[in-house]
């Protein structure tokens, strides 16, 4: 059986307006991703700290005779400090007066990984939070309950 002109129209509408559902339903999902992000960068941006190491153990390599024989400690040396100024140590009862939840820092040299591990008693609480507590999708590193937080 044909259709009628009636029934393409309204075969066309609901295309139409499905077409426009889905895009403005993915629209709306994207502005809010691209907000997070935003925000989420917002706050790492103003965490007081730079964390970065001020000691760092270099193995010297060694010829032995005997290649099973396990360095001692004296066949370490730490390098030279460097001309540039060294970021602060990380300060963490000044940190805590802020996040009380921070624990510990996860620190990665030449990688964007610069982080603070937060822990609270329950483990879903960080999620869906950032260290200061606001709701963001992102969530938080954070170390299991059941760890003693001195480590």
């Amino acid at each position: 059986m044909p259709m009628n002109k009636n029934t393409k129209l309204i075969i066309l509408c609901i295309i139409l307006g499905a077409t426009f559902a889905f895009t403005a339903y993915f629209g709306i999902s994207l502005a809010l991703e691209i907000r997070a992000n935003r925000q989420g960068e917002e706050f790492f941006a103003t965490m007081p700290v730079d964390f970065v190491p001020r000691i760092t153990i270099v193995p010297v390599p060694i010829v032995r005779e005997e290649p099973t024989v396990e360095p001692t400690i004296e066949e370490y040396h730490t390098p030279e400090p460097e001309s540039e100024p060294l970021a602060p140590l990380l300060d963490f009862d000044e940190l805590r007066e802020s996040f009380p939840s921070i624990v510990g820092w996860i620190q990665s040299e030449g990688t964007i990984i610069n982080y603070p591990i937060v822990q609270v008693r329950d483990n879903d609480f960080y999620l869906r939070r950032l260290p200061d507590r606001t709701s963001h999708i992102w969530g938080s590193i954070y170390m299991d309950f059941r760890n003693a937080s001195d480590f």
